[in-house]
């Protein structure tokens, strides 16, 4: 289904009509009139589909109505399903490549209007010898916005009919070489969206900021924190609305990533001024986690009962419900708190904190160090930790120990994930790589004992709260003895994963990165 193509800006002096004279002239090409569409672009909160280079619009005419997924650059279309409307998630378009293709890129999330272009197009057909469509031309001019209307760049768009590149590179060659026009140097959804003062990919759950590793630990630090903050900030509506589960998990991760951080590096900041603070988000922390765990009993619901032979699953089917009744319980108790007053007031005060300091910091002992310094300190303490820890794990050691070194693991993460800018990129992601698989095995560890222990824990109160069929508590216990398995065998590969993270050739790329003074190879 999929096609290539071009796109060209084609000049304001330009006449419409010269080009496709032009055009019509020198090509055997059929003028099948001209088309007013609307089309309306979507994508996720956080632009996957724009990431992949990928457009997904909702595609209307006065005949049709069509769904369409175009490369952004060309336009070319990749998938298309006719009189449908725009789903809110992959899973509700019909069984097929396209849902498929979607779902592998879009995951969980919710599909969002972005944007909204009129265009007016005049259509042509390249034809072969045998009367056989190759190619197709599209003049188009266009204006954005839901109401209020931006007139865009006029556009030539050129799409090989797949099996045939030659005709429409033809085509293209002509379009730069005697018609004069360039390459679009973006495409219509950026354009679209520049016109109402917008960008794509304007949100990442990443806490990335440009750094100078010379710069104030203090100054570093508190840029990050605001960033942390705003992530926070722009994830409440979607988390009380419930637009898709992945609004509360970037949420808490912010939360997560803020109560590291300032546990951490509090050495940068008067510690009076912080404890409250410290105190809060370990409140937020805690009211937002029976939802989200919730959310992932929920969403991983089809894949935990997999574990079980095909004719206990439908047993399961109450289950399902029992924890859909208590989601919308907990979705409901979360949306009040971050609507209280006190959660108003942590936000507020936090960023004012950040904003506006105070002069008390500055007698934090490592507020005015430079950065690289104080990072460097930092993260080489939290690996040390990691790596003597980890090395102390034994066959037999109690499960406890196991789930500490998880949490000494995270703070690690966290740490290289807040500072990577300043060390060298590819060095820091192949650190990062190696320590993602070790985190990778400890939380299979920690959630299969944590999944286990809540199933029997929902199983008794679905009992308190009356008759459940024996085929269901009979199937709820079965699965918790499944995870209890998984759990073992997690544990059981611990040690090969710890091992290849210990190995030597990281214990030196360790030492080059982070080791403070100087660096032994």
């Amino acid at each position: 289904m999929s096609e290539h193509g071009f796109q060209f800006v084609i000049s304001p002096r330009d006449p419409v009509e010269t080009l496709k004279i032009r055009l019509l002239r020198t090509f055997p090409l059929v003028d099948d009139g001209e088309m007013p569409r609307r089309r309306q672009f979507y994508d996720t909160f956080d632009w996957r589909l724009y990431g992949k280079g990928l457009t997904l619009e909702e595609e209307r005419t006065e005949q049709t109505r069509r769904i369409v997924m175009r490369d952004l650059r060309t336009g070319a279309v990749q998938r298309w399903a006719e009189n449908l409307e725009m789903p809110r998630f992959a899973e509700e378009l019909p069984r097929g490549p396209f849902r498929e293709r979607l779902a592998s890129i879009i995951e969980m999330r919710a599909l969002l209007p972005v944007t909204e272009v009129r265009t007016h197009t005049h259509q042509l057909r390249l034809r072969d010898r045998e009367d056989k469509t190759v190619a197709r031309v599209e003049i188009e001019l266009a204006a954005a916005g839901f109401s209020h209307l931006q007139r865009l760049g006029k556009r030539l768009q050129i799409v090989a009919v797949r099996g045939h590149p030659d005709p429409a590179n033809q085509l293209a060659a002509f379009a730069t070489e005697h018609l004069h026009l360039e390459p679009a140097s973006n495409s219509l959804l950026d354009e679209a969206l520049a016109s109402h003062g917008r960008t794509a990919q304007d949100y990442s759950s990443q806490p990335a900021v440009d750094l100078d590793p010379r710069e104030p630990a203090h100054e570093a630090v508190r840029r990050i924190l605001l960033r942390l903050a705003h992530t926070i900030e722009v994830n409440v509506q979607g988390t009380r609305e419930h637009v898709d589960t992945e609004y509360l998990h970037d949420l808490r991760v912010a939360v997560r990533r803020t109560r590291s951080m300032i546990g951490q590096l509090r050495s940068v900041f008067d510690r009076d001024q912080l404890r409250p603070y410290r105190d809060e988000f370990r409140w937020l922390g805690g009211i937002t986690g029976p939802c989200r765990d919730l959310d992932v009993y929920l969403l991983a619901f089809d894949d935990l009962a997999a574990i079980l032979p095909a004719s206990q699953r439908a047993a399961l089917e109450p289950f399902r419900a029992y924890l859909q009744k208590r989601h919308v319980e907990e979705q409901r108790r979360l949306s009040e708190w971050l609507t209280s007053t006190r959660f108003r007031s942590l936000m507020s005060n936090w960023r004012d904190f950040l904003v506006h300091p105070g002069p008390l910091y500055e007698s934090a002992p490592d507020a005015k160090r430079k950065l690289k310094k104080v990072a460097d300190e930092r993260i080489w303490h939290a690996y040390q930790v990691l790596r003597d820890r980890g090395r102390a794990i034994k066959p037999k050691t109690k499960a406890a120990r196991v789930h500490r070194l998880r949490i000494h693991a995270k703070k690690l993460r966290y740490l290289m994930e807040f500072f990577r800018g300043i060390y060298p990129r590819k060095k820091i992601g192949v650190y990062v790589g190696a320590l993602k698989r070790l985190q990778q095995n400890l939380g299979d560890f920690h959630d299969y004992h944590v999944q286990a222990d809540a199933l029997r824990k929902f199983a008794a109160g679905m009992a308190q709260e009356g008759p459940v069929d024996d085929e269901t508590l009979r199937a709820i216990e079965a699965l918790a003895r499944g995870l209890g398995k998984k759990q073992k065998q997690a544990r059981k590969q611990f040690h090969n994963v710890f091992d290849d993270f210990d190995q030597q050739s990281n214990r030196a790329l360790a030492r080059e990165l982070f080791r403070p003074g100087k660096k032994k190879k």
